[in-house]
């Protein structure tokens, strides 16, 4: 419970700031989802998604790997750690592998090695 108005004020303040989406100004990221299970995969990947989304981050692009059971999920975010620190909460009762890119450089859409 929130007793002081100001506190609430700023509380709203960042909230809006973290989870906002501005197309003029986003970083880009990448997730790599690895699970042996097609049906796990599948599930990590969309809860993935869905929590980056509600964090500031959008525009996703998947490249699933069949033979490697990895799914490879590029997207924009707002340059905050709201994504990330709601992301590293999420847990899985199954097999799997989670690894991040962050700031990744990309050049008119193509990233740069």
């Amino acid at each position: 419970m929130i007793k002081h108005k100001s506190l609430q004020a700023n509380t709203y303040k960042y909230w809006d700031k973290a989870h906002e989406k501005d197309p003029e100004n986003y970083e880009y990221a990448k997730l790599i989802i690895y699970a042996p299970d097609e049906a796990d995969l599948h599930e990590i990947t969309l809860t993935y998604i869905n929590t980056l989304n509600y964090n500031g981050a959008w525009d996703f692009e998947i490249d699933h790997n069949d033979n490697n059971h990895k799914n490879i999920v590029t997207f924009k975010y707002n340059g905050t750690i709201t994504a990330l620190n709601a992301a590293q909460k999420l847990h899985f009762h199954t097999i799997h592998e989670i690894s991040w890119e962050w700031n990744i450089d990309y050049n008119n859409g193509e990233p740069q090695d």
